[in-house]
């Protein structure tokens, strides 16, 4: 999803959330914007492997990020802000006047 402003363009990937595992791994728990979830641990990749629409048939990295146990989730944003240009333009007398100013 991208929105459009004036000013900025900022675009929203999915939610990513950090799963500490009970063997001391870190595993990445993603829900997508149609509401699909998909997991990077060995549960998830070697039986379920399909994202899944509902949590309850996921796995318990899942369950916990839905549930709000692993904090907020990491939103990739990014705001390019556009250059500014500036030009000025200056006279022959203002550029004679600095000459005599700088001697």
């Amino acid at each position: 999803m991208v929105i459009k402003n004036l000013r900025t363009n900022v675009s929203f990937g999915p939610r990513v959330y950090r799963a500490p595992g009970s063997n001391g791994e870190k595993y990445t728990v993603i829900s997508e914007h149609d509401d699909t979830w998909i997991c990077t641990c060995a549960h998830f990749c070697k039986r379920i492997r399909n994202p899944v629409a509902d949590i309850k048939f996921g796995c318990k990295h899942m369950r916990n990020a839905a549930n709000g146990d692993y904090g907020k989730p990491r939103v990739r944003a990014s705001v390019q802000p556009r250059p500014t240009v500036r030009r000025v333009t200056v006279s022959a007398e203002m550029c004679d006047l600095s000459d005599s100013l700088s001697v």
